[in-house]
């Protein structure tokens, strides 16, 4: 392991274990913003890079302090579990069929234990609304340093944490644009993680003591964002601020939901192409090129169906589903969905958008109990509550063009443990 990145993971480490829960969460999140991933080195068989060490001393803090309880798991806790398990177990079961693959079976048991633990840490160290109100807060200073760095990288081409390892010196750069990564491993990694965090920061926005750093936050996450050039993230970055025009119809949306599927009916009738491919027409507008090939993949998996409804399906199966290949020989799997479909077969796709279902549920009792004034919360509580509701379907416009893996499924955890965190509050039940 790089000496730095060591360094590093040591203090956070120690932040970690040590410091109170609030401080303790931002030593994790540290981690994901200034320690570069791909250096690692081997434990009983088991790489463990920087993000993976922190992951584990969070979760050993948590459990070792009684700070998160497994006694009484709730709908997004089990859902979440469920998921897991089935995907995980649906993937061995094939792997038994076909050993080829044993090898993608420990990869997805080693994610499958950095997910959960990454929740569960969460789940302990971020609890209740003032410190959620806190924390968001000082990310929005934490963030400060990191957006500084990718800025000087857009301008000059040099990425300061190359010093780290595993990330390049020079970005690689897209239509005179540098693709800033910072220390992600891709630059849209990069931009996903900084257009995620503009929902939270809006929200915090209306609350007035802490508006100014709400402010800052936002203008950072669309920094972060822009440098990144890559169409995924900026839809990312529209899809969060679409769904907060909608907070004025908060009341009302059983009719904005049945108006999007009406919209898209409308578009299968008019379009040509299936209507997935309107995401290559948005890829045009906003100027990217990419956008075919993430709805041809999308109409791959389509049309596949009966490959992988079952049990999923072998990934070298995707070899002719696009012009171009990964060096192993497999499509480009740019897009969550299809990913859970092809490791986990139609029951783990299910679960998965089942996930999200329970969290936009509990979400909306929980603001329904603030508007009714059945709680002693302040209705300003409501914001936050809708700025996590924002994030997750930023969050599930980011899946359409990206599947989450270097450090950036820590940040997708955290947010889905908040929800679980908030929605179950005391003063809801």
């Amino acid at each position: 392991m790089n000496p730095l990145v060591g360094q590093v993971t040591l203090v956070l480490i120690l932040v970690i274990l040590f410091l109170p829960r609030r401080w303790a969460a931002l030593g994790v999140v540290s981690g994901v913003l200034y320690v570069t991933q791909s250096e690692f080195f081997v434990v009983g068989g088991i790489d463990f890079t920087a993000i993976r060490f922190i992951i584990l001393v969070g979760f050993i803090r948590v459990v070792m302090r009684k700070e998160v309880s497994f006694s009484r798991l709730n709908k997004i806790d089990k859902s979440l579990l469920i998921f897991n398990i089935v995907y995980l177990l649906v993937f061995a079961l094939r792997s038994q069929l076909n050993p080829s693959i044993h090898s993608g079976l420990m990869y997805q048991l080693g994610f499958f234990c950095d997910g959960l633990l990454s929740y569960f840490t969460f789940r302990g160290l971020l609890k209740d609304l003032d410190t959620f109100r806190q924390f968001l807060k000082d990310i929005a200073f934490l963030i400060l340093p990191f957006t500084i760095f990718i800025i000087i990288e857009g301008v000059t081409g040099r990425n300061f944490f190359s010093l780290m390892g595993g990330v390049p010196e020079t970005p690689i750069l897209r239509k005179g644009y540098y693709r800033c990564q910072g220390s992600f491993r891709h630059a849209i990694t990069a931009g996903t993680f900084g257009a995620t965090l503009v929902p939270l920061f809006i929200g915090l926005a209306r609350l007035a003591n802490k508006r100014f750093w709400a402010v800052i936050g936002i203008i950072l996450g669309a920094l972060i964002t822009i440098a990144s050039h890559s169409s995924g993230p900026l839809m990312t970055f529209i899809g969060g601020v679409t769904a907060w025009m909608c907070w004025p119809l908060r009341e009302r949306m059983r009719i904005v939901r049945w108006a999007i599927v009406g919209f898209f009916v409308s578009l299968a009738v008019v379009m040509k192409a299936p209507v997935w491919f309107i995401i290559d027409r948005v890829g045009d507008l906003v100027g990217a090129g990419d956008g075919w090939h993430r709805a041809n993949l999308i109409d791959k998996f389509i049309n596949s169906f009966w490959e992988w409804w079952l049990m999923g399906m072998p990934i070298e199966k995707t070899a002719d589903w696009a012009a171009t290949k990964m060096p192993w020989g497999t499509v480009d799997v740019t897009n969550g969905y299809v990913s859970v479909g092809i490791n986990g077969g139609l029951i783990s796709l299910v679960l998965f958008i089942w996930l999200f279902k329970n969290c936009y549920q509990l979400l909306g009792r929980a603001m329904e109990k603030i508007r009714r004034g059945d709680t002693q919360n302040d209705k300003r509580n409501e914001v936050l509550l809708w700025g996590l509701g924002s994030a997750l379907f930023s969050h599930m416009m980011s899946l359409i063009s990206v599947t989450y893996w270097d450090q950036s499924y820590v940040m997708w955890y955290m947010l889905l443990a908040v929800i679980s965190s908030l929605t179950e509050h005391s003063n809801w039940n």
